[in-house]
């Protein structure tokens, strides 16, 4: 009987989200109002992959309004955290 409920449950809050227009904040298919003209990163080379993987949708846009050069240093300390 309890697993019925939450069947049912799951299936009205499925078709509630889905027919009142939900859609995420964070949407892959926004419009960008920037570009990055330049994207020059030194240091870490680990970080400045993420970085640079991150933030290749915004390079070279065809955007002419808000064009932007990124510098960026990126350093790795490690600490230890813990008892002596």
């Amino acid at each position: 009987m309890i697993i019925k409920k939450n069947i049912l449950l799951l299936i009205i809050v499925s078709l509630t989200l889905c027919s009142c227009g939900f859609s995420k904040v964070y949407n892959s298919n926004q419009i960008l109002n920037f570009n990055i003209m330049s994207l020059e990163v030194t240091g870490d080379p680990v970080i400045n992959n993420h970085l640079k993987i991150n933030l290749k949708k915004y390079l070279n846009n065809k955007i002419k309004n808000k064009n932007y050069v990124v510098r960026i240093n990126s350093e790795f300390k490690k600490r230890t955290l813990g008892k002596r």
